[in-house]
């Protein structure tokens, strides 16, 4: 569900490691002109376990940081939630040191209006989850030996200086600290102590729970998505291979949204609609021999009139491949399934 009590669907994400160790701020952290004071006000997750961060009443840079014990290059996202408490503007910094890094990217937020400004190559994610709260995040990319990796959450000034002096009584509220290895950030792993990785969300039905229809069929999804990963699935329906297989998702890293129809490893049908997966569309396969039909949000129909379907599925699979990859990265809010070969119009 989303902030204001929306359903959007069966959450499927792929695995991720949150390797800062004490994700509630316990210990781990340094400061800089600023005081970290623990458990101050409810999180989200309704605890009072949200911390405190007071910039000093000094000119200066106020924030705190956490440095990762095995730094090395590669593509990271940090994310925290925070919450004004006086001071409203805020910046996540990775500050990465090495004989060959790339350039020091910015994110800066405002969480009054809950808006989010870029400096460098950053990629900034700002979510509402009410009550004041935001879920700001960065994605960034280190390259080259990198002998430093710093995470750094800072206060800056109403107009967004670094450089300031703050009253030494305002500041902001903070909780659950991450940053994973990848392009977007995931759910809330939480830590106390030790990295922590979260397992990857594997859901499927067998085909014999809903009458499947070998000769023919037609899937309906809804879905969103918020990963950038190559090749999301939302349903695939198999016999344990993708070399025989029948699935709706996109097509490499543009995301085109396809359907995919493969037979004794070889491509039967790719039916492309065009466009991106994006929140809250609709993507619909027909399927019978040398008649295949796909969808997208009630659009024109585009059609592939040879091929065969696959022999003998066992299991259909949600947000995923058979492989136990290519995952959604998003929300499946429904599936319809007809054992037959619905008309275009339909």
């Amino acid at each position: 569900y989303d902030a204001s009590g929306n359903c959007l669907g069966l959450l499927v994400e792929e695995a991720r490691t949150n390797v800062v160790t004490q994700s509630e701020f316990a210990s781990g952290f340094t400061n800089s002109l600023a005081t970290l004071t623990l458990n101050q006000v409810a999180s989200p997750d309704t605890n009072i376990n949200a911390a405190s961060i007071v910039p000093s009443a000094a000119n200066g840079e106020h924030f705190v940081q956490y440095i990762l014990s095995s730094p090395s290059s590669g593509t990271y996202t940090q994310s925290v939630f925070v919450k004004a408490n006086g001071y409203s503007k805020v910046a996540l910094t990775p500050v990465h040191l090495g004989a060959d890094q790339g350039a020091t990217s910015t994110a800066k937020f405002d969480l009054t209006e809950g808006t989010s400004t870029q400096s460098g190559s950053a990629v900034p994610y700002i979510s509402n989850l009410g009550n004041g709260w935001y879920r700001i995040g960065i994605t960034y990319t280190t390259t080259g030996t990198v002998t430093s990796h710093r995470v750094r959450v800072q206060v800056l000034s109403d107009s967004y200086g670094y450089m300031w002096q703050a009253n030494g009584a305002d500041g902001i509220y903070v909780y659950g600290a991450q940053v994973e290895t990848g392009s977007f950030p995931t759910s809330y792993i939480p830590t106390s102590g030790s990295a922590v990785t979260r397992a990857p969300d594997v859901a499927s039905l067998a085909v014999s729970e809903f009458g499947y229809n070998q000769d023919q069929g037609t899937v309906v999804v809804e879905a969103q998505r918020f990963g950038t990963n190559n090749y999301p699935r939302t349903v695939m329906i198999d016999n344990g291979s993708e070399s025989e297989s029948i699935s709706l998702g996109a097509w490499g890293q543009s995301t085109t949204v396809v359907g995919y129809v493969v037979s004794s490893g070889a491509v039967q049908a790719s039916v492309s609609t065009g466009g991106a997966l994006a929140n809250n569309f609709k993507h619909s396969l027909a399927y019978k021999k040398d008649d295949f039909g796909s969808s997208r949000d009630g659009g024109a129909v585009v059609t592939d009139t040879s091929g065969v379907i696959p022999a003998t599925p066992t299991t259909l699979r949600l947000g995923r491949n058979s492989q136990v990859a290519q995952f959604l990265n998003g929300h499946i809010k429904s599936i319809q399934y007809y054992p037959l070969r619905l008309s275009n119009a339909q």
